[in-house]
């Protein structure tokens, strides 16, 4: 860059000037040299003949080299006051430094970016009265003060270098540091990267507890009459006709009214009702039986999995199976590939400030499907039925949230019937049978996030911990074992609410207890899982090892049991980072909305700015 400034005013009074001594010139240029080491300024002696102006000016070039470089901010810049008339200015890289005269003897020196250049300033015939380095850096002073300002809760360093930005120290969550990246980012140059070895100093892991049930109504009805005829050599004739029997109770077949005679039926032990009859005459057995059959299905927890991701990351989990895809190739060949089924999960976390996290869920279902199969080339392939769910939501550590009303249906109805006999009209509904269903499953899942952390082995446990074997048969025979009452005992939805009440008061008592240090659940709770059609409930066995009397040696040993969910619990106590979050879930305060959209949109869009990495300007 070359600046041209003209000056009408020439001075011919210096050539009159006498010569000066040796001894004078060298005291002249030393009193030059030591004026021009102010910072900014830059004033060559201009009282001497042309000659000897010569002379000065060399020497007041060589006295600017040493002074060294020009160090300016980013966006600030100094003033140089010259003692002649500046009549070209050069800057090598006008993207760094920029100059402006505002008079013949000053030069405006105005840094642009960070960087490095050279400047020069000639007066009259060329000669040189500036050349100096200037080295543009960054406001450090504004960009710590704004740091300070908008994050008082952190402890980050900010530390320039060639062509880098580095951020040390702590930040407060994951979401203060992604802010204070992109609050340092304007200040970078072109081409800079950040250097990012900030860490945390909270926990970035999750845990997420998640109960996948499923609620299956099947109803099955059967109404009709289904004839069994055979030759039998008895030739006596026997009858019976028995209306509404319970099936789940009839473990007896129909008998003559002598009892000689038997005529056995095999009939499956479940809720239904039917009305029999058996006929015997000569060679010819009949038996018949009246359908009439409900069934009711059950509640079904398909799969309780415990996760554990660090924030940002993905953890994913699958109780099921795999079966293979026959894949043509364009050569010809054929390979296998194997498509997943089952229970599935993914989930990505994120944690916010204030122990809140943004969660994004995406719990799947299938199972195979033969009536949605393709057969290509004499290969059958099965289809799936899959219920997925995909949400994104925000909550604190404790709280729970569910997902329900992913419903399937399925009805089918078969009519099965004598050929001829079942076709005559009104009469024919006595030689048929329909057997018609509708099946109708609905999905509920309930998801709850933990913050957690590491902790000692010595609280963690397995489900065999306080198992013992006992010590012969006999005391092995007295163990209390488990019961499931059948769907008929749970036909209301308050026994279930109870148990779960009673439930729920249990665990948050463990783990209350168990974050404590003193892992004691309440004693003497009953052994029993109650599933019905309007619920379910689960209330687990003792989960202490309490010393109790052996029914043959009155010896303190502890009772062998199911421990059914008491490691669990009791791990995820010792995990939890804050151990009231169990009993007390944290309610959601106000959320900093730049901070909750960045989130999301990097998360929408798949850019997750990893901790502890270099970001480029360029690449965002």
């Amino acid at each position: 860059m070359k600046t041209q400034f003209s000056s009408s005013r020439t001075s011919r009074r210096t050539a009159r000037v006498p010569i000066l001594p040796a001894v004078a010139c060298a005291a002249l240029a030393t009193c030059a040299a030591a004026h021009a080491a102010q910072p900014g300024t830059m004033q060559p002696y201009a009282g001497a003949t042309p000659a000897r102006a010569t002379n000065v000016a060399r020497a007041g070039m060589t006295d600017t080299m040493a002074q060294g470089a020009l160090v300016l901010d980013a966006g600030k810049g100094t003033m140089l006051q010259l003692n002649e008339n500046v009549v070209s200015v050069f800057v090598a890289d006008p993207s760094v430094a920029d100059v402006h005269v505002p008079s013949p003897k000053a030069v405006f020196v105005l840094g642009k970016k960070t960087g490095t250049t050279t400047l020069y300033v000639l007066g009259a015939n060329n000669r040189p009265l500036v050349q100096r380095t200037i080295v543009v850096s960054r406001d450090m002073i504004t960009l710590r003060a704004m740091l300070a300002a908008r994050f008082p809760n952190t402890n980050v360093q900010v530390a320039t270098g060639q062509g880098s930005l580095m951020l040390t120290g702590q930040a407060s969550t994951p979401a203060d540091a992604d802010a204070i990246v992109q609050a340092v980012t304007p200040f970078l140059a072109d081409k800079e990267v950040l250097v990012n070895r900030m860490t945390i100093d909270r926990p970035l892991q999750v845990q997420l507890r998640v109960r996948i049930t499923e609620v299956d109504r099947n109803i099955t009805q059967q109404l009709g009459i289904n004839w069994q005829a055979m030759g039998n050599a008895v030739g006596n004739f026997y009858g019976g006709i028995f209306s509404g029997r319970p099936i789940y109770n009839l473990n007896q077949p129909i008998t003559g009214a002598n009892g000689s005679v038997s005529y056995p039926i095999n009939l499956p032990s479940n809720n239904a009702y039917s009305i029999l009859g058996a006929f015997k005459t000569n060679n010819v057995d009949i038996r018949a039986l009246i359908d009439a059959l409900n069934q009711e299905g059950l509640l079904t927890v398909l799969a309780e999995p415990n996760l554990v991701a660090l924030s940002g990351q993905t953890a994913s989990f699958l109780a099921g199976g795999e079966f293979p895809i026959p894949v043509s190739q364009t050569n010809g060949a054929i390979t296998v590939e194997f498509k997943q089924f089952g229970v599935k999960l993914d989930f990505t976390p994120t944690v916010l400030n204030d122990r809140r996290i943004s969660l994004k869920v995406r719990p799947e279902v299938s199972q195979i499907d033969t009536t949605a199969s393709v057969t290509t080339g004499g290969v059958t392939v099965p289809g799936l039925s899959v219920r997925r769910a995909d949400t994104t939501v925000e909550l604190a550590s404790g709280q729970s949230f569910a997902i329900g009303g992913l419903l399937q249906s399925n009805t089918s109805d078969v009519v099965s019937q004598v050929p001829g006999l079942g076709s005559i009209p009104v009469l024919g509904k006595l030689f048929s049978s329909t057997n018609y269903q509708n099946n109708k499953t609905e999905l509920v899942i309930m998801v709850t996030p933990y913050l957690v952390e590491p902790t000692d082995p010595s609280r963690l446990r397995s489900p065999l911990d306080s198992l013992i074997s006992p010590s012969s048969d006999v005391e092995y025979s007295f163990r209390p074992a488990p019961r499931v009452s059948s769907a008929r005992q749970a036909t209301s939805i308050e026994p279930v609410m109870k148990h779960t009440r009673l439930l729920s008061l249990l665990l948050a008592g463990a783990f209350a207890v168990a974050a404590s240090g003193c892992f004691k659940p309440p004693r003497n709770m009953p052994n029993e899982t109650v599933i019905g059609y309007d619920g379910t409930s689960a209330v687990p066995p003792d989960c202490d090892s309490l010393a109790r009397p052996s029914l043959l040696t009155d010896a303190g040993i502890r009772r062998p049991s199911m421990q059914w969910g008491c490691a669990t619990y009791t791990n995820l106590a010792a995990q939890l980072a804050h151990p009231e979050d169990a009993v007390h879930p944290q309610t959601l305060g106000p959320a900093d909305a730049a901070v909750a959209a960045s989130a999301v949109r990097r998360y929408e869009t798949g850019r997750v700015i990893p901790l502890d990495t270099s970001t480029s300007r360029d690449s965002k």
